[in-house]
Order: structure tokens, then sequence, then C-alpha cells
């Protein structure tokens, strides 16, 4: 995962909860930015899901830490005073792909393969910010457009937490999915081998989490509520075949 550095912040999103900030990097691509209203534990999280996602195949847009000068945020927050939403130093970024936001209708439009992958990765990383029915809702997915047309994975800042898993299974895009390699064996078997290959990357991914995001000080002095071996350990539930069971 490479560090770039932002030059320009261009625009905020009106969308998400976080509403990453649009911002031109160093090698002149254009990424939207997560930054301090994200929170350490939700910028690692879009870190490790990355990474974690990458390992499995699955279809996000490329991941970067983004260094925001201190610099460029003092000079901005008289005319944006949103800036301070944003901060300084290391945040995560997601480089700009072309794409629709993923609407129900394209539901049948993604392979069997590809969302049977997707709801086992978010039952795994416990990522239930994936919502979608027919009454509408949030995927955190987009739909890339010609001529590289395809789902687009984004957004696990509230992964790696706890989750409601009746809700999961209610409203997650793909949870049908999910329940039948529950009721699957074989499934169940290949996906734990899968799922567990996957860690592999893990001390990588780790690596790639600033210092700075285990505090909530500038001074680094206050921990904050990151913690990776716990993660880790959570993750190793798919070992277990009670992490199968869904409700």
């Amino acid at each position: 995962m490479q560090r770039i550095g932002i030059t320009e912040v261009l625009e905020r999103s009106e969308q998400g909860r976080t509403r990453p900030f649009l911002c031109r990097g160093d090698d002149d691509r254009t990424y939207w930015v997560k930054g301090k209203t994200a929170g350490r534990m939700g910028l690692a999280a879009e870190v490790l899901g990355f990474c974690l996602a990458r390992e499995l195949g699955l279809p996000v847009p490329e991941g970067i830490i983004a260094e925001v000068p201190i610099e460029l945020i003092e000079a901005g927050l008289v005319l944006n005073p949103e800036l301070a939403d944003l901060g300084s130093g290391p945040a995560f970024g997601s480089l700009v792909v072309q794409a629709t936001e993923f609407v129900f209708a394209r539901v049948h439009d993604v392979s069997p393969e590809l969302a049977e992958a997707l709801a086992v990765f978010d039952w795994w990383i416990r990522n239930e910010d994936r919502t979608l029915t027919e009454l509408g809702g949030n995927p955190n997915l987009l739909w890339e457009v010609p001529p590289h047309e395809g789902l687009v994975v984004i957004d696990h800042n509230l992964a790696f937490g706890e989750i409601d898993r009746v809700a999961f299974m209610q409203t997650h895009v793909f949870a049908e999915k999910l329940a039948e390699v529950s009721a699957d064996f074989e499934r169940r078997q290949y996906w734990a081998g899968k799922l567990t290959a996957a860690l592999n990357c893990w001390d990588e991914a780790c690596s790639y989490v600033p210092m700075e995001w285990g505090f909530i000080d500038q001074e680094q002095t206050i921990p904050s509520n990151l913690n990776l071996e716990d993660i880790r350990a959570k993750l190793q539930d798919c070992l277990n075949e009670e992490f199968w069971q869904i409700p």
C-alpha cells in the first residue's frame, strides 16, 4: 500500500456517514479520503478490510495511506471549516473509479461466485454495513461503468466490531448466499480454508497501519480502541463451526 501526499482538497461527499473528501494526490490521481471523522479504529478497519478483500480477490479500488499536510488544512480552514473533519496526518484513501451507485436491480448482474464471496467476507470481518433490499438501503457498493463494467466494493470502516447476526441476515444484500454456505458442509470447509489462507497477508496489512492510529492524541499518550491482536483472534473464528451458524 503506497503512501501518497495530498496536494489539494477538491470537495466533500454529501453521502456516507463519514462524508469523505475528494482529494488530489502528489501522483496527480484523485482519491476519496477519510480522516479524523472516521476514527482511529475506522481508519485501521479500512486498511485491514482493503488488504483482506484484495487477498481474497474481491474488486476493491486501490487503497493508499494519504498523508495530509497540516499546512494544507490550516490554510483552508478559514474558507472551509469542514476541513477540520479531515484533519492532518495519515488518513485512508481510495482511488476514484468511474462508477454509479449500486442499486437493487443490479443484484442479479453479480455472479453467484462473487455474491457468495462478498457475503462470506462481510460475515468474516463482521461488517453489517452492506444493506440493500427491495425497500432500499446502503450497500456501500458501486457499479463501474464501461469499459470496466462490474461490481466495486468499498467502505469497511465499521468492520471488525460486533454485529447483529439477525439484522445481517435480514438486510445484507447477498445474505441468501451466506445461508447457502452455512447449510453446506463442504462449502463451509472450503471457505474456512480460504479465509485462513487470506490471513497470510495479516502482518503486511498491519504494517500499513500508521502508529499514530494507536493513540487518540497527537502526543501519543492515550491509547485508542485499536487492538490488532484482538481483531486477528476474531478472524480466526472461521475455523470454528459456531462461526458458520446463522440465526
